[in-house]
């Protein structure tokens, strides 16, 4: 019987990492799309063409435009089992850039 091939960068519900009821990923990336402003001009002008894209092309599209260094330091935190799909798509929906 073939063996099922594992998918790379799929959320791991058991070992992830939590900030309240969210993925530490996910709080991260929360706050890099809010507070930084290279990146908050990004997505809001892109958000629903990011809410569209795969998990994996939307964080790495985000990353490449932050714009401070401590939105840098906290983005090296993020990576793809640490973050939850359904709740990345439901922000970049729902972004109204402040």
């Amino acid at each position: 019987m073939a063996r099922k091939a594992k998918r790379k960068g799929v959320f791991k519900r058991k070992t992830y990492r939590a900030y309240g009821t969210d993925p530490i990923g996910n709080h991260h990336l929360n706050i890099i799309m809010f507070n930084d402003e290279k990146a908050t001009n990004y997505v809001s002008r892109n958000n629903k063409a990011l809410a569209k894209l795969p998990k994996n092309d939307a964080i790495k599209l985000i990353k490449s435009h932050i714009g401070s260094p401590w939105a840098k330091e906290d983005a090296r935190k993020i990576k793809n089992e640490n973050v939850r799909a359904k709740d990345l798509k439901e922000t970049l929906r729902d972004f109204n850039g402040y």
